[in-house]
């Protein structure tokens, strides 16, 4: 069972993830910050992370920027998840700063985001 660590702030985005992935078979893992996630994923070592741009302390940019540039961590899959759209979020903070390896923009379909952490969970296993 592949293990996902969902970083979100709000109670009821973390929620409809958690339902969402659970039911596809996922272990679930949470944490409301940046700080708690990063902590989490030295820890428990997910095979995806799934966050939130705007949080306390470091955002999902950051936490992604972070593991991305640990030499243990760094082929870990990260999706970011933002009210802004790519096109904008591309423009002002340029792909290859975040690092991320998938984005999606709230509100966002359920299936959608089970496709892209299948995906990428299919491709981190050819690799």
């Amino acid at each position: 069972m592949e293990k996902i660590l969902v970083v979100e702030d709000e109670k009821i985005a973390m929620e409809m993830i958690r339902i969402t992935l659970s039911n596809e078979g996922f272990q679930i893992i949470e944490a409301t910050d940046g700080f708690e996630a990063y902590e989490k994923i030295k820890e428990e070592k997910p095979d995806l992370v799934i966050t939130d741009v705007v949080m306390p302390g470091v955002d999902g940019y950051q936490l992604s920027r972070l593991v991305k540039s640990d030499s243990v961590l760094c082929k870990t899959p990260i999706v970011i998840v933002s009210a802004t759209k790519k096109s904008e979020h591309d423009s002002r903070i340029g792909k290859e700063q975040c690092q991320a390896d998938a984005y999606i923009t709230c509100p966002f379909d359920p299936q959608a985001l089970v496709k892209i952490v299948k995906e990428l969970l299919l491709k981190q296993a050819d690799s």
